[in-house]
């Protein structure tokens, strides 16, 4: 059957109370398609109204990773026909079927990723509400995101004439003809309450309890809202979760975590020298900025430390709030980017701000031609440190590091270092010393005397003392444990004879980071560090530890992380005995998008293959 005069459908996905469901061929583009059928016939008791293909036009103009794309609307017979993006996967409510449970990250994840499909639908003008929130509605793709599908019910807000939703999900005023963004916000909470089962916690039904309200009023106002509330709970399951599965149970850039150390000290004690009438106001905005930055609102604190610089574009603290926003959330190009036409023409920021920014440039982006630019630009005489980093970029930038002159630049700064009087910033040129020495290890020489990373394990341990001396130990000790726990992993894989020993120390020092607050809000923090220690076990022949790294890694952040899953696989093979764990794990392998391409997986795809072939034989 052909409808539309180009679409063939090839079957029947689903029924619902507003339509069929069908998979179509396009047979123009050649492309798949969902297409929903709604019947318009008195029998059928549905109206379609003008104002419907007004929205649905609407609808064709948004682009959302958490909405399919609307791309065709037309009338056929007694037929409304709504063409839309096909999404592959399930329904949450085939999942809910199979009796397929979803932990509390994955569930948590689902909720925000619904939260943001909803939050564009309603900051349309005026606002599209969706209506039919409920887990058949809801498709997770292979890689664990979730679409929100079927826009039959859908609407402005507005009173209704024919009830719509589906009862079980739907809240009261929704049959008394009535919607606003507050009737999605309860469906969703049903939804949610629904996949969550015995995995709904106290602090996650709390939530759900305000979403399901039946006065409306008392609800959650909008999904920013509930969002801020999610974020707060995913911070808390995640303080709780790691450190506990890490009881039972490569490298890493440290620059991100060394450049800006007395970034949050400067925000949070809130020494500004701006003019005597704006004081308390500038103090407040940015005192706002920090409360939306920890509670996960990043468009808020962006908003907020924005305002501060806009009251006072000659002081640092705003830009480097900013800089450290933007920094947290991998946006370090947008973010210089952004921070380069703000402060232009600001003849008074020529100090800590554009260091900062050069060493953000150097650590983070390894774009050493910028670094240097930025590092130039800066006043030496007020960040003498400048001039040392700018040889260093200038080196760096070369096709050919020229490695006597690199390891003759960092001693001259290791060298000026130790006459710096100021404790605090002597620290800090200690970690960013150390942080040299263990990236360019391969192209130094010898650093007083020293093997570079045993030079950069000193200059950690001289920092660990001058933290004490200035009381500085609380804002250290995170820095301390990520470089001893990287130096040591470094140091087992340089010097074999003593690998146990030095890997020991790093899986020790691991450890006790992944257990410290401010990492677990840190994805990324987390995922390389629960992979290096993997890694190291493995090293080690130790698969029964490394194998609960890999449960934790998958259990924290599914399965999307081809390096992680195929180190996981090649765990279980050399453990043995897992057969029906290691061929489940394969397949949703072979499922990651572009894995084949991947020459480990390609090597893998061999093992499983000549395993499964001796199986079958014997």
């Amino acid at each position: 059957m052909k409808v539309g005069g180009r679409y063939e459908i090839i079957s029947l996905l689903g029924k619902g109370g507003m339509g069929d469901v069908y998979l179509a061929k396009d047979d123009r583009l050649k492309m798949k398609w969902t297409i929903k059928r709604i019947p318009t016939t008195k029998k059928a008791g549905l109206h379609i109204s003008n104002s419907f293909y007004s929205e649905v036009n609407v609808l064709r103009r948004i682009r959302h990773e958490n909405l399919p794309h609307i791309v065709d609307i037309f009338r056929e017979g007694n037929f409304t026909c709504l063409v839309m993006e096909y999404i592959e996967g399930r329904s949450l409510k085939e999942m809910l079927d199979n009796n397929e449970q979803l932990n509390r990250r994955e569930i948590t994840q689902i909720a925000l990723e619904l939260c943001n499909a909803l939050n564009c639908l309603h900051s349309q003008n005026p606002p599209i509400i969706y209506r039919d929130m409920k887990p058949a509605n809801i498709i997770r793709r292979p890689d664990g995101h979730v679409c929100l599908i079927d826009f039959g019910t859908s609407g402005i807000q507005r009173n209704v004439n024919t009830p719509v939703g589906t009862p079980k999900y739907a809240p009261e005023e929704l049959f008394k003809g009535f919607s606003d963004i507050r009737s999605d916000i309860y469906s969703l909470g049903i939804t949610l309450r629904e996949i969550s089962g015995e995995n709904c916690d106290k602090d996650f039904k709390r939530i759900l309890d305000r979403c399901t309200r039946s006065d409306p009023e008392e609800r959650y106002r909008d999904v920013n809202e509930l969002k801020r509330e999610l974020l707060k709970y995913s911070h808390r399951i995640r303080r709780v979760l790691i450190p506990a599965m890490m009881t039972a149970v490569a490298f890493i850039t440290c620059g991100s975590l060394i450049y800006g150390q007395n970034m949050k000290h400067r925000l949070l004690n809130l020494e500004y020298s701006v003019s005597e009438g704006r004081l308390d106001e500038y103090r407040m905005m940015l005192e706002s900025g920090n409360e939306a930055y920890f509670a996960g609102d990043y468009e808020t604190a962006e908003s907020h430390y924005t305002s501060a610089v806009t009251m006072d574009k000659n002081r640092d603290e705003g830009y480097l709030a900013l800089l450290k926003l933007y920094t947290n959330l991998g946006m370090q190009e947008e973010g210089l980017d952004r921070l380069e036409l703000m402060i232009k023409n600001e003849a008074a920021l020529s100090g800590e701000l554009l260091y900062e920014m050069g060493l953000c440039a150097f650590y983070d982006l390894k774009d050493y031609s910028r670094s240097e630019r930025y590092f130039a630009q800066t006043d030496i005489k007020k960040v003498p440190e400048a001039g040392y980093f700018q040889n260093i970029s200038k080196v760096l930038c070369a096709v050919d590091i020229d490695g006597d002159y690199l390891s003759k630049s960092i001693e001259e700064f290791d060298s000026y270092n130790g006459n710096v009087s100021d404790l605090e910033e002597r620290l800090r040129n200690d970690l960013n010393i150390a942080s040299l020495l263990i990236t360019y290890d391969d192209e130094l020489n010898l650093i007083k005397g020293e093997d570079p990373l045993k030079r950069a394990l000193t200059l950690c341990r001289e920092a660990g003392k001058l933290a004490e001396r200035i009381e500085m130990t609380d804002a250290y000790a995170l820095k301390e444990l990520d470089m001893l726990s990287t130096i040591y992993r470094l140091l087992g894989k340089k010097y074999t004879s003593s690998r146990r020993e030095y890997y020991n120390r790093s899986i020790e020092y691991t450890k006790e980071f992944l257990e410290r607050e401010e990492v677990v809000r840190d994805e990324n923090e987390v995922r390389i560090k629960l992979l290096n220690m993997a890694r190291m076990y493995g090293e080690l022949k130790d698969p029964q530890s490394e194998r609960k790294c890999y449960e934790l890694y998958e259990s924290e952040f599914g399965f999307e992380d081809a390096t992680m899953i195929i180190g996981h696989i090649k765990c279980l093979l050399n453990e043995g005995g897992k057969e029906a764990e290691t061929q489940r794990l394969f397949e949703k392998a072979e499922k990651i998008p572009d894995i084949g391409s991947n020459p480990d997986f390609v090597k893998l795809r061999e093992r499983m293959k000549a395993k499964n072939n001796k199986n079958n034989i014997g």
